[in-house]
């Protein structure tokens, strides 16, 4: 099975249903995070595979465009360039929890998806392309339903202030562009968590034009 640029698939976020993110993402009795924006899966060998930073070895972005509920997507659209293949996706800082007029005191660097962000900055940091984790962008065009838009790799991170009345919050902007490859394979991406040897694994299993990233 493959994840198709611009097929739509259905996330239930229920396995058994099926689903085509945790059902596809399921090996034994894990499956992958179904809640937030930026979801990422954990290397499951980090003691022997010594990943710097923790980093991890998938990162999925996902724009819930169908959200029109500020309290619960208080952030201003993803910013995706389709015919140049430019995307830029926001932190998750917000000024209120989820669903409540209570203030999150969280800073930046508190929130779970930004913590993700600050270990790809570091990579940035060090020139570290080996590292990066391949990065599934999905946007929804209704409840349920998301279109895939493409593998990236991350380019650059900057901190910002967002200004948005229901974020007004230091923040990320990850700046990725997609890889030029069409249809991704699931076995790569499912798998990938329990690589003994990151380049090993990616030199077996993923497309040829992630395995060319280090020249990008």
């Amino acid at each position: 099975m493959n994840y198709n640029v611009n097929k739509t698939y259905h996330f239930s976020n229920k396995r058994g249903k099926g689903d085509q993110y945790m059902d596809w993402f399921t090996i034994g009795k894990l499956t992958i995070a179904n809640q937030g924006g930026i979801r990422a899966r954990s290397f499951w060998s980090q003691r022997k595979l010594k990943a710097p930073y923790n980093v991890s070895s998938l990162i999925l972005l996902i724009s819930n465009n169908h959200e029109k509920n500020k309290s619960v997507n208080p952030w201003e659209p993803a910013e995706f360039d389709e015919a140049g293949g430019k995307l830029i996706y926001k932190g998750d800082s917000r000024k209120y929890k989820k669903n409540s007029n209570v203030k999150d005191s969280r800073a930046k660097l508190e929130h779970m998806g930004n913590k993700q962000l600050r270990k790809i900055e570091m990579l940035l940091e060090d020139g570290n392309k080996l590292w990066l984790p391949p990065m599934l962008y999905f946007s929804s065009v209704s409840a349920g339903r998301y279109s895939f838009k493409g593998l990236f790799i991350a380019e650059k991170i900057e901190t910002y202030f967002d200004e948005s009345p229901e974020v007004e919050k230091e923040n990320y902007k990850i700046h990725c562009h997609r890889i030029k490859e069409e249809s991704i394979p699931l076995n790569w991406l499912r798998d990938r968590c329990r690589a003994a040897d990151i380049e090993m694994f990616d030199n077996e299993f993923a497309p040829l034009s992630w395995q060319k990233r280090s020249s990008l």
